[in-house]
């Protein structure tokens, strides 16, 4: 159903990255650019009919990812990886990183109460079933640019990653965890924690910014807590202008999915 559809959107959405990677486009680069642009907004909206809080959440993290990066760039650390060009697949592909909740069943991914600890079990499939069909779909296609597969394969699988090694799928720490997965994994944290879901209500951008300073070096890559901080005010203002859909029928809040284990 819509997972099978999702994949090949992303191989559609991949090949044209790399066309215009290496330029190869078709026709030209407005075109190839506005072709990879509808199938993002295909993308997002496909995963918004299956999660209502998704659609909102990836254009505000993608948003955020050019902030972040751009400031991450002037770190001579970081500076080799995020190119102009890097910057600009991260900004592309990073709507794909919650992909795999299509796969995720409704009723838990609508769930008002507490997950259980089967629940969150098969919450966490969302970032290892996509590798499964969507890297076997890729492998079989021939597709072959490295860059923009690796970037792809790190959104979707370790932006749930921790720094001190306690995240998931693959328990990985620190520099082991890759760069994009570690941009996702702050973006994706403080989006979720700012927003309206139907198991609790939004926190402060202060409060969200406090509980990810507070885990420098702890969740999160202390290198990019520190970019984003230098942007949190553009980052706020982002959040002010793509807001979430209203949200009806919220019952008791259930502890949040970034918090749990």
């Amino acid at each position: 159903g819509y997972y099978v559809v999702a994949v090949g959107m992303i191989l559609l959405l991949l090949e044209g990255q790399i066309a215009y990677n290496k330029n190869l486009a078709l026709q030209d680069d407005l075109t190839s650019t506005n072709t990879r642009q509808f199938i993002l907004n295909a993308l997002t909206s496909l995963t918004s009919i299956h999660d209502v809080d998704t659609g909102a959440h990836v254009l505000r993290v993608q948003h955020h990812s050019k902030l972040l990066c751009n400031a991450l760039a002037s770190d001579p650390q970081y500076h080799q990886f995020l190119t102009p060009k890097t910057i600009q697949v991260i900004y592309e592909l990073i709507p794909i990183h919650d992909i795999g909740k299509i796969s995720v069943p409704d009723h838990i991914l609508r769930k008002n109460g507490s997950l259980t600890p089967e629940e969150f079990e098969i919450i966490k499939t969302h970032v290892t079933i996509p590798k499964k069909a969507l890297f076997e779909a890729i492998r079989s296609s021939g597709i072959k640019d490295e860059t923009s597969l690796r970037i792809a394969r790190d959104i979707i699988l370790t932006h749930h990653e921790r720094w001190n090694g306690s995240g998931y799928p693959g328990g990985l720490s620190g520099e082991n965890i890759p760069m994009a997965g570690r941009i996702v994994a702050v973006l994706d944290v403080y989006d979720a924690m700012v927003s309206k879901r139907a198991y609790k209500e939004p926190m402060s951008h202060h409060s969200a910014l406090e509980f990810i300073t507070k885990n420098r070096g702890i969740h999160f890559d202390p290198r990019v807590v520190d970019a984003f901080v230098q942007v949190e005010e553009e980052i706020r203002q982002i959040n002010t202008e793509v807001e979430d859909p209203l949200l009806v029928g919220v019952q008791q809040p259930r502890k949040p999915e970034w918090i749990i284990g």
